[in-house]
């Protein structure tokens, strides 16, 4: 297999689909607690991906197989979410986003064909291009669904915890939304069995559609339950789930008045990888305790919360541009 100018982009569809199982581990683990251990064994489950994929061999042939799988699992999962949102929203932006994503990825892997022998060799590249992209879209999609699934009923793994926070979501007037209650019942799982010491902080501030803030409906959702209001820890100025974290974070500092402490981030699986990056980027010792959203919220929510990730990790997609443009360079 080689990446030269007649087929450039042949052999680097060829190196995605080899390093997709490996990707797929990685996307898995991607914003939990990850050791030293692990990440050497990522890396070099990756290497060992990437020499199959340069020297070939029957092996690159069935990892290649298991990314092409990835194309029709990622365009039903975008038909299934459109579906959802239409049922929910209407006709919304929300709910058209996922099927022009489909039918975007899908011409693009198209791209190659349709440019076919007439068009001139930089269309063809072009398309190639345009072909690999759309491939790591679907086996980073497929990864990143398939690692947070697997994330349901994750138990943390370091307790006790001194903190529990709780990232807001939407409200139904000023009760949390069924999504929200999920949350908040992991977060009094946890509570209970720290046998009521932990403090659990209720993040989320009031947006302008809402009549309380976020953080006062799980206040009285989490009191109407048994839980002492001085167990409780308001935290409602955030918008937005980096700023839940932040936020929270001075919110905990502060109480722990300079000792150490560990928490748990009691969030929807499909949410925890993201909640989790951003616990580790403001130094915040903490593991993830998924809770079980309903399939239906699942799948309703990956797809943006898979959309935001990608926001974050743009940088896949420039490496391949990257390959191409060696691959015609030289």
């Amino acid at each position: 297999m080689r990446i030269g100018k007649g087929g450039e982009m042949d052999g680097f569809a060829s190196a995605v689909g080899a390093l997709a199982p490996a990707l797929l581990l990685a996307a898995a683990a991607l914003g939990m607690r990850c050791g030293a251990s692990r990440r050497v064994a990522l890396a070099a489950a990756s290497v060992c991906c990437a020499v199959l994929a340069v020297f070939g061999g029957t092996a690159t042939d069935a990892l290649r197989a298991a990314s092409a799988a990835c194309v029709p699992a990622s365009l039903v999962l975008l038909a299934v979410n459109a579906v959802l949102q239409f049922r929910q929203r209407g006709v919304a932006v929300l709910s058209v986003l996922p099927l022009m994503l489909a039918a975007a990825v899908a011409l693009a892997l198209l791209a190659p064909s349709v440019a076919g022998a007439s068009c001139s060799g930089a269309a063809r590249r072009a398309a190639k291009l345009l072909a690999a992209e759309a491939l790591w879209f679907c086996v980073s999609l497929s990864a990143f669904s398939l690692g947070t699934w697997a994330l349901r009923g994750l138990e943390p793994s370091r307790p006790p915890y001194r903190f529990i926070v709780v990232p807001g979501a939407a409200l139904f007037g000023t009760r949390p939304c069924p999504l929200l209650e999920t949350r908040l019942d992991r977060a009094l799982d946890l509570w209970s069995q720290g046998g009521g010491a932990p403090a659990i902080v209720v993040s989320g501030g009031q947006g302008a559609d809402e009549e309380v803030s976020e953080a006062a409906a799980m206040r009285s959702y989490l009191e109407g339950r048994g839980v002492p209001p001085m167990s409780i820890l308001d935290e409602d100025r955030s918008a937005t789930t980096e700023e839940n974290l932040r936020c929270s974070k001075r919110v905990m500092d502060a109480a722990a008045g300079g000792v150490p402490y560990r928490a748990a981030i009691a969030t929807s699986e499909f949410h925890a990888p993201r909640c989790m990056g951003y616990a580790r980027r403001f130094g915040v010792d903490a593991d993830a305790a998924p809770a079980r959203s309903a399939r239906a919220s699942w799948a309703r929510s990956v797809v943006r919360e898979f959309l935001a990730v990608t926001a974050g990790n743009w940088w896949p997609y420039a490496a391949i541009l990257l390959v191409w443009v060696a691959g015609v360079a030289f």
